[in-house]
């Protein structure tokens, strides 16, 4: 499809001949699992689910706002981890690949790739700023944790799963 592998595109997956598979920001983006940990719990970590997309980095980058529970978690505690499960037709979700991405909240300011990005993948969040004083954060990579599916595990560091974004913002 259009998507290249832009998750996993790490020479690190290539080599250590991970299965084939694509994750696609796009198709992904509407169910992926945010875990930071909580204020009102201090010490347990608070899951949700946030739309999101890669900057030319391919680094993950989401769009919050400053009532949501997970962005004062963020303010409060800027380590978190994205967990993005593949789309297949299987109901064994153990058979699934997935990456779950370790690594600290920043905001973004003035990027205005990332934030065309976004919007082109969700074009109703760009009036979202009117309203809730949205803020994009990026996911600076600390580890990623990739499982290709039963059996097959393993740790990468960013360089090894971060490359260029091959397409632009408007692509």
């Amino acid at each position: 499809g259009r998507w290249r592998r832009c998750w996993p595109a790490a020479r690190g997956v290539q080599a250590r001949r991970a299965p084939s598979m694509t994750f696609e920001p796009r198709a992904q983006s509407k169910s992926p699992a945010e875990t930071a940990q909580p204020v009102s719990v201090p010490g347990y970590p608070f899951g949700s689910v946030t739309p999101f997309c890669v900057d030319r980095m391919c680094r993950p980058v989401i769009y919050i706002s400053p009532i949501a529970q997970h962005t004062r978690n963020i303010v409060a505690d800027r380590r978190v981890s994205l967990t993005v499960v593949e789309r297949t037709d299987s109901d064994d979700v153990q058979a699934h690949g997935r990456v779950t991405c370790i690594g600290d909240a920043v905001e973004v300011e003035d990027d205005r790739d990332a934030a065309e990005r976004y919007f082109r993948h969700f074009p109703s969040s760009r009036k979202y700023d009117r309203t809730h004083a949205f803020t994009f954060f990026r996911l600076e990579l600390l580890r990623v944790r990739f499982i290709g599916g039963f059996g097959e595990i393993f740790w990468l560091e960013p360089a090894e799963f971060s490359l260029t974004n091959p397409f632009s913002a408007v692509e």
